[in-house]
């Protein structure tokens, strides 16, 4: 991550085994991919299993969203910007997908001298039916993000949380929460990436 809050992801590790080489490079093949995809409005995208786990990259959702200046306050002691965020009116949905992330609203924080995002609270603004609410009637989604400054100019995320509402087949309740915390984070070396515990 650098001091913009341009992210890059490896992956470490597949199924309690270290990644391969080739692992590695497909995931950095289809993570750019992605980061393509969400620059274009009306795009491909990636599935919606991606939308259901709560992996959505930021990037996705900033082409779907306007923007409020609310003012400043402080969280956890440092001064922050707090910017509320809406849909776009006029929104084309294609997919389930683009359904849900258009409809997504809530406020963000972003650290004043860092100028580095520490926290997202958003949620859906309309609940999302798949065929009349018969195949899925998705009624809320809600996401937690925060981040801090692990090391000096390196921030990285410190908490996760997604939570999801709906009823399948006009019977069966879904509740979904999930929740990532991130610590223990250290510097192995220049050459190592930082990584966390999870």
């Amino acid at each position: 991550m650098d001091k913009r809050g341009v992210v890059s992801r490896e992956l470490l590790e597949v199924d309690d085994r270290e990644a391969t080489e080739d692992e590695k490079k497909k995931a950095r093949k289809d993570d750019e991919k992605r980061r393509l995809a969400s620059l274009e409005a009306g795009g491909a995208r990636s599935d919606e299993e991606e939308l259901m786990s709560g992996r959505v990259p930021l990037l996705d959702l900033l082409h779907r969203l306007q923007f409020r200046y609310v003012g400043e306050e402080v969280l956890d002691g440092r001064p922050t910007h707090v910017v509320a965020f809406s849909p776009k009116p006029g929104l084309v949905s294609k997919t389930i997908r683009d359904r849900v992330l258009n409809a997504f609203a809530g406020t963000t924080w972003i650290d004043v001298a860092e100028q580095q995002l520490r926290k997202i609270d958003g949620y859906l603004t309309t609940p999302v039916k798949v065929l009349g609410g018969v195949l899925l009637d998705l009624r809320g989604v809600r996401l937690v993000y925060e981040s801090r400054e692990v090391l000096p100019g390196t921030w990285a995320p410190c908490r996760e949380e997604i939570g999801i509402t709906a009823t399948a087949g006009m019977l069966i309740g879904v509740r979904r929460e999930i929740r990532f915390e991130f610590s223990d984070y250290r510097s192995l070396g220049s050459d190592v990436p930082l990584r966390a515990a999870r």
